[in-house]
Formats: C-alpha cells, sequence, structure tokens
C-alpha cells in the first residue's frame, strides 16, 4: 500500500510538472505568433506607406517644370524671360484684357492697370458679339502706346518680312524676342498670350508644342500650360463668333497681334 502512494504520488508530480511544462511551452507559442502577428502588421504599415502612395498629378507649378518651360535647356526651345506675372481674367468673355494685362507685367508696370481699366479703352460692341474682337486688342494696345503688328503689317519687322501667316510666323516671332497674342477657339474663344515655342529638334511641325500663359479662370490648370502645334492649327480659329453684322468683315481666322519686346 505504501509503494503504491508513492508510485502514485511520483506520478502526480509527474502530470503537474508535465502540465506546467504544456503550458510554459503553449505560452511562448503564443508569445511567438505575438510577435510575428506584430511584425506582420509593421511590415504591412510599412508597404502601404511606402508603395500604395497616392502619386500627385503633375503640375506646371512644380518648380522644375516651371523651369524646364520658361528656361531653354536646348538649342531647339524659344522662350522669353520668365518675368510674366499669370494673371487669372474675372469674366469669362474677357481673355483680350487679360492677356493685356499679363503683357504689361512683362514690360514692368503691373499693379498699375486694372482688368476694368482695360475693358474701357476698347469700345463697346456687345450689341455685335460677346468678347473682344482683334480690333479691340489694337485699341487698347495703342491706348496703351504699346507698339504691335497684325497680318497687315507684320513684314515691317525685318526678321518676319519673308514668313507667311501660320505656326512657322508664331515661332519666328518669338526666336526674334517679340511676344505674340493669338485667338484660338477655347471657351469658345480665347486669347492667349504665347511665350514659348520648343520644335522638339523635328522638321515637322506636328509634335511642336507652344507654350502660352494660362488666364482662363475656368482651369485648374497651372500658370503656364502647353498645347501640341497640331492641335492650335486646328484650333486657330474663332469659328465665325465675330461674323454678326455689321462686322461681317471681322477677322475670324489665323488671328495674331505680335507686340513689341519692350
Amino acid at each position: 500500500m505504501s509503494n503504491m502512494k508513492k508510485v502514485a504520488k511520483k506520478t502526480s508530480k509527474k502530470k503537474t510538472k508535465s502540465l506546467f511544462v504544456g503550458k510554459k511551452k503553449q505560452n511562448n507559442n503564443i508569445k511567438v505568433a505575438f510577435y510575428i502577428v506584430f511584425i506582420i502588421v509593421i511590415l504591412f504599415v510599412i508597404y502601404i506607406v511606402n508603395f500604395k502612395k497616392p502619386k500627385q498629378a503633375s503640375t506646371t507649378n512644380d518648380n522644375n517644370v516651371i523651369s524646364e518651360m520658361l528656361n531653354p535647356v536646348s538649342s531647339n526651345m524659344i522662350t522669353l524671360p520668365s518675368s510674366f506675372k499669370a494673371y487669372k481674367q474675372s469674366d469669362l468673355d474677357e481673355s483680350g484684357p487679360a492677356c493685356i494685362l499679363v503683357l504689361l507685367s512683362y514690360y514692368g508696370h503691373d499693379g498699375i492697370f486694372s482688368e476694368d481699366i482695360i475693358k474701357d479703352m476698347k469700345s463697346m460692341h456687345e450689341s455685335f458679339h460677346i468678347g473682344t474682337c482683334v480690333n479691340q486688342v489694337k485699341e487698347i494696345l495703342t491706348t496703351l502706346k504699346i507698339k504691335h503688328w497684325t497680318e497687315e503689317n507684320y513684314k515691317e519687322i525685318p526678321s518676319l518680312a519673308n514668313e507667311k501667316v501660320g505656326i512657322s510666323l508664331i515661332e519666328k516671332a518669338l526666336g526674334s524676342g517679340y511676344p505674340v497674342i493669338v485667338g484660338w477657339s477655347k471657351n469658345p474663344g480665347q486669347w492667349s498670350l504665347v511665350v514659348g515655342y520648343d520644335n522638339k529638334s523635328t522638321d515637322s511641325i506636328q509634335d511642336d508644342e507652344i507654350i502660352m500663359v494660362n488666364t482662363d479662370p475656368k482651369s485648374n490648370a497651372d500658370d503656364y500650360y502647353k498645347v501640341t502645334a497640331n492641335e492650335f492649327a486646328a484650333r486657330w480659329t474663332f469659328a465665325n463668333l465675330f461674323s454678326k453684322e455689321p462686322l461681317a468683315q471681322e477677322k475670324n481666322d489665323k488671328c495674331f497681334i505680335i507686340v513689341d519686346k519692350n
């Protein structure tokens, strides 16, 4: 009986020890599992932060892009000095005066004139058309005593004397240092100030790019934007926006005004 008690006692001790060891192993396994899960969570968070971060759209407000646009890095790119101060027109119909305000900033007269003052310099054509026609833009430039040239007299500029009206005329004018105001079918009609040209070192204009100052108040684009020469050529028209009598002879296609350098 005494031997049986001893055996029973030993067996009980073994069971107790076995249970203790089992619980210890179980606790260790739980700790290991916890650490593994913790490490997985940390790695997942790192992955989300570094690899799944949404990419921001590249815009021309980026300093590098602005620098690329307005500071040519090769001989195939023509840009005027980056002293133009972008201006967003307050009225959708007043892109012409807005372009002239940008032009005035280029001449160093920023803040002297307001959009309303510029608008008052043109004769009223509201009964004939909306917006600003080429004759009104010329009126404003004449009032401001800014020398300018249109299709009728641009050949007075020696470097443009042999040029025909077309995309190459804009490129050559910029190459000679003259800003160019162009009218094209955007919103539906828009005057834009051209300040740069990139011919991509190719003979064709299909891939050339024109750099303009953005004055469109509806646009989320930046102060400067590019349009391919091919697209611009197809839209270089006011699409009869100024065809209403008595201005039936008002120019609608390939409208441009080359303005003085300073």
